[in-house]
């Protein structure tokens, strides 16, 4: 069975490599690094590491449908133990899973902005979030390029009633590498 799963990922993946015609989907792989700018624990999750996976359907115009999945894992940690006026204790966003969807739009093969919106998932719960984006590849193969982006996650904590500021919100870079 696992010889067989292999088999057809391996396939599928160089199939796009042998192909005459230009692919209808493009794939990336995304290591990146994001700086949370706010957020109830800021503290606690400073900034984040992690790895995305973009995919844009090349259809003839410039606007482009994508779908991203990331997830971005803390590293620094402050040690602070915070709880909220009732004194639970207020959940750290240690990791954050996106899967968001939306639109490219290409100003010329090497530049192109994105703006996608979706689920976000922070301890077991989901949000909605949105990620605008701006890319550019250092060529016109777009085999490896650079892009920075905002994340806003919407009400990480709804129920906290002691600030006006309830989002997550972070900046990032992350550097693409094309798959197929």
């Amino acid at each position: 069975m696992k010889k067989r799963f292999i088999t057809c990922i391996s396939l599928f993946i160089f199939s796009g490599i042998y192909a005459q015609t230009q692919n209808k989907i493009s794939a990336y792989l995304s290591p990146q690094q994001s700086l949370t700018i706010y957020d109830r624990t800021e503290g606690n999750n400073p900034w984040s590491i992690g790895l995305g996976f973009q995919t844009l359907y090349n259809n003839r115009t410039r606007f482009k449908p994508a779908i991203e999945l990331t997830v971005d894992g803390a590293i620094a940690d402050d040690k602070i133990y915070r709880t909220d006026s009732h004194g639970q204790e207020v959940q750290d966003a240690d990791v954050v899973i996106n899967l968001f969807a939306g639109t490219a739009f290409n100003f010329s093969q090497q530049l192109y902005i994105s703006f996608l919106c979706g689920p976000s998932f922070i301890n077991s719960n989901t949000h909605f979030g949105i990620k605008p984006s701006i890319a550019y590849y250092f060529s016109k193969n777009q085999r490896f390029g650079l892009r920075a982006y905002y994340v806003n996650i919407f009400n990480r904590e709804p129920n906290y009633e002691e600030t006006k500021m309830q989002d997550f919100g972070s900046i990032g870079l992350a550097f693409n590498i094309k798959l197929f």
